[in-house]
């Protein structure tokens, strides 16, 4: 009986302990959740059925789409993905609505019923103009708005150049999908011409729905109003910050960003600290000549090193001469403050005391994305 009491004893201590402990393992990272299930987005998904594209290949896409469907969340809640679906050839016909009733079931009905047009006109930008509409009708403000096309052939003279144009500078993203029949691989192609930047695709990628699945998270992937977002080249990451004005202490500073959704400054030891950089020389309103800035990491007792705020884990070994000279030294306290120069060409940690040293700070928070809902 005492070795049950003394395991009971032993297991409360070690209990007690873990709820003690500082978190250290890396939870947060500047990767876009991604996954076919969790975009929400309003789509207008446009379907070539003129006589370029057969009844065959019509079969085809209705085959893929209906695929494509069945990956995704649909249904009438805002956490999901809306759907209006337009057939389009020499008019364009508005198979299902933004408004109406969503699901899986009905829209992947609505697209293997939609009947063949087989007309030899095909008028894309009446269609595209038809695709603003319907988004237009979308109640939702949070959601992003892609336009999705499936199609043969692109005009240049085809009043799809600008309608596209307009619908970009509203925000909206058009993907397209060119649809490569025999001897109409050139003419297809040019769909692309009016994707937006990286979002043009073809019925022979051989990882189209990856490249679709890709196109769509990072679609859903953006930062809230007034926040700015960390980018990798062209590519959204799923990082914000935002800048403040007013100086505070260093506890101040966390308390501010917690109560905004998210937490200081933090993992400052990757490549994204230039766009930082860039981002103060045009914005930042510091008086001195150089920035003063509270940096979400702090000394952990319990392991006996430097911890991030927002999750991002230990402080990496490999950084060392991100430290000013004489630093780290945890007598002048616990939190670090960054000392960077206006003109961006240095930068370097102090350790500071959380209540007697005031200075502007970033905030930073995930961005809205597949796994983080933004209402």
């Amino acid at each position: 009986m005492w070795a049950l009491h003394f395991l009971v004893l032993l297991s409360s201590i070690f209990s007690a302990v873990a709820e003690n402990c500082a978190p250290g393992p890396k939870v947060n990272n500047f990767n876009c959740d991604c996954s076919w299930k969790g975009v929400w987005l309003d789509v207008a998904l446009l379907i070539d059925n003129s006589n370029s594209m057969t009844i065959f290949g019509l079969n085809q896409i209705k085959a893929h789409l209906a695929t494509m469907v069945g990956f995704m969340n649909i249904s009438d809640s805002s956490r999901t993905s809306h759907f209006t679906v337009i057939s389009y050839s020499h008019t364009p016909t508005v198979v299902q609505e933004i408004n109406q009733p969503q699901s899986a079931a009905l829209l992947t009905k609505s697209i293997v019923d939609m009947s063949y047009s087989g007309s030899g006109d095909l008028h894309l930008g009446q269609a595209m103009k038809v695709a603003a509409e319907e988004l237009g009708k979308s109640k939702r403000a949070n959601a992003k708005k892609v336009v999705i096309i499936y199609g043969t052939a692109l005009s240049q003279q085809d009043s799809a150049f600008v309608t596209t144009k307009q619908l970009q500078e509203d925000g909206t993203v058009v993907i397209t999908v060119a649809f490569l029949q025999e001897n109409e691989g050139p003419l297809a192609k040019r769909l692309g011409q009016i994707a937006s930047p990286g979002m043009d695709f073809t019925s022979s990628d051989p990882g189209l729905f990856d490249e679709l699945k890709g196109a769509l998270c990072d679609v859903n992937c953006y930062c809230p109003f007034g926040w700015v977002q960390f980018h990798n080249d062209t590519k959204p990451l799923g990082q914000c910050f935002r800048y403040t004005n007013l100086e505070a202490n260093w506890w101040a500073s966390k308390r501010s960003c917690e109560e905004r959704g998210g937490y200081l400054m933090a993992h400052l030891d990757n490549d994204y600290l230039d766009q930082v950089k860039t981002y103060l020389q045009k914005h930042g309103q510091d008086p001195n000549d150089f920035y003063k800035l509270h940096v979400g990491l702090r000394y952990d007792n319990f392991y006996e090193t430097y911890l991030w705020d927002g999750g991002f884990g230990l402080l990496s070994p490999e950084f060392p001469s991100a430290w000013c000279p004489g630093f780290p030294n945890i007598a002048h306290g616990r939190s670090v403050l960054s000392v960077m120069s206006k003109n961006g060409d240095g930068y370097c940690w102090l350790n500071e005391n959380e209540v007697k040293i005031a200075g502007r700070y970033i905030c930073q928070r995930r961005a809205c994305d597949a796994g983080k809902y933004c209402p």
